[in-house]
């Protein structure tokens, strides 16, 4: 008993040293931009291409259909109007925001429920292996199945010998 409870305090301490592996939400500050977005997406990218058979160095380039679109929570209520014998039915339908203050900038902004990230409208790809046909298929096969593109919006060049 007294050596799970030493393991328990011993996880917990975890989540309290810097570079422990916490399982920490982000607040709407630390969401990533979409220029980190898309430097992550470079970096995963190119270890992975950089990591392919006679690909060797490797730099890739993705560019992104959109910004990020955000869904806000709302309240929705519904009115219906009946008027006597056969008259006519009304209803109506009002939407509203659920607004929060920014105790930041002293502001108010709606309350996100969902951030949707872009997704990735084409990828450029230069490798030392970019003139070898095996290469190429293999690298296209990798981006078209990562980011679910056509192959017609990947282009694979061979990088200039130093």
């Amino acid at each position: 008993m007294l050596i799970g409870v030493a393991v328990m305090l011993i996880i917990m301490g975890t989540e309290f040293v810097p570079g422990g592996k916490s399982k920490k939400k982000h607040s709407d500050a630390e969401s990533p931009s979409i220029g980190d977005y898309e430097s992550i997406l470079e970096d995963k990218l190119t270890d992975l291409l950089a990591s392919v058979s006679g690909a060797g160095r490797t730099k890739v380039m993705v560019t992104l259909d959109r910004t990020e679109e955000y869904v806000y929570i709302y309240d929705e209520s519904k009115e219906e109007e009946i008027k006597g014998d056969g008259g006519t039915a009304k209803s109506s339908t009002k939407t509203s925001y659920i607004i929060i203050e920014d105790g930041k900038s002293s502001g108010e902004s709606g309350l996100k429920s969902v951030i949707i990230m872009p997704k990735v409208k084409g990828v450029a790809v230069v490798c030392e292996g970019g003139d070898i046909p095996s290469v190429k298929q293999q690298i296209n096969e990798i981006v078209t199945s990562v980011f679910d593109i056509p192959s017609t919006k990947v282009s694979i060049a061979k990088m200039k010998q130093k």
